[in-house]
């Protein structure tokens, strides 16, 4: 028997992930019906609020930085000017707007965001305690990058199963584009030179390996590892796997399926939509297929494996963040089967401090 989703983790999801539906125009909310629904009013979590769930998400600290498992919903950046007064005040707090309390609150003289995600994800959120460990860390991270390390992994629930090589190294050649009101990103078969030295078109490599499969629909728990992390890359190369990620209301819909057959989308001919499901993994989740608007993005930054920092000789670091309770719910409710010890280290892992 599964869990209900409830906890801090869903409290969070459900302040913070709210999308408008495009028929009725009022609040959604990725919730129960047993979690808090927030109206328009209530605004996202507040100062006090946000600190108090983001020093409980503290996965590891050391003289160099704090490490949190950002829970989905979460804006770690982004706008922060704008609107009237009012509108300002019930605007949802970012980690960057509550950086003044965080400092109090764990003593640090400064802190400063070092690895920037999204919103819609969860997982690996690195602080530095200065703006040159900033710089130090990132330096570290663009070396692995360029020297194509994979460095980073997710944890994510693939709708479908992805169709290509497993365990080899994919390359995503991609750019940002405006399309329509949004700026979205693009896969690029064949970039050329000038493009990419410009820096229209950045360069991802993938890692792919399927954990387990649903024994009821077609879905998977997937790992995924990377060496960038920017414009939802990961999203993107899931679709060109004809297996988007779930949740995903950005890019799912460039995968239409034809008698049963998944088949790529023109990105161009295809906006920005709540997710379509099949009936046997809406009826495992408890929603509706018109009503998937509220599940939210199943894509969790697992480790970063942390080289060279804060000095070229320094030992390794591999930092980790266990899965939300959301995403273990769905996977019971899936029949995602997975073993007791990898539940147990997918879960409850622990970082050396």
């Amino acid at each position: 028997m599964t869990r209900p989703i409830l906890g801090r983790q869903w409290r969070i999801v459900a302040r913070h992930f709210r999308v408008f539906s495009q028929n009725q125009q009022k609040l959604c909310t990725v919730a129960g019906p047993s979690a808090e629904r927030p109206t328009l009013e209530s605004g996202g979590l507040s100062r006090e609020e946000m600190v108090k769930d983001l020093c409980s998400s503290i996965i590891h600290e050391d003289d160099h930085m704090v490490v949190f498992n950002k829970a989905v919903g979460i804006r770690v950046s982004g706008e922060q000017g704008g609107g009237t007064e009012e509108e300002r005040a019930h605007r949802s707090q970012s980690v960057q707007d509550v950086l003044p309390e965080l400092c109090e609150k764990l003593r640090c003289s400064e802190l400063d965001i070092a690895t920037p995600m999204s919103r819609n994800h969860s997982g690996v959120l690195i602080l530095t305690k200065s703006q040159d460990l900033k710089r130090k860390l990132m330096k570290s991270l663009y070396t692995a990058q360029i020297q194509k390390e994979l460095y980073q992994n997710y944890l994510l629930i693939s709708v479908g199963l992805p169709t290509c090589n497993h365990n080899g190294i994919q390359t995503l050649y991609m750019r940002r584009e405006k399309i329509g009101e949004d700026y979205l990103t693009l896969p690029e078969s064949e970039p050329s030179k000038f493009s990419r030295k410009k820096g229209d078109v950045k360069q991802a490599l993938f890692q792919m390996n399927i954990i387990s499969e649903s024994q009821r629909a077609d879905c998977a728990l997937v790992s995924l590892n990377t060496n960038r992390a920017k414009w939802d890359s990961a999203e993107v190369f899931m679709t060109r796997t004809l297996a988007p990620v779930l949740g995903d209301h950005t890019y799912s819909n460039r995968v239409a399926s034809v008698l049963g057959v998944p088949l790529h989308v023109s990105p161009r001919n295809v906006s920005p939509a709540p997710q379509r499901l099949p009936k046997a993994i809406c009826q495992s989740l408890g929603v509706l297929e018109h009503e998937t608007e509220g599940i939210p993005l199943h894509l969790h930054r697992h480790r970063i494996h942390i080289q060279r920092f804060p000095f070229k000789t320094a030992p390794s670091l591999e930092l980790k963040a266990p899965l939300p309770q959301f995403f273990i719910d769905t996977l019971k409710k899936l029949e995602i089967q997975i073993t007791d010890s990898e539940m147990k280290r997918l879960v409850c892992d622990t970082n050396g401090s």
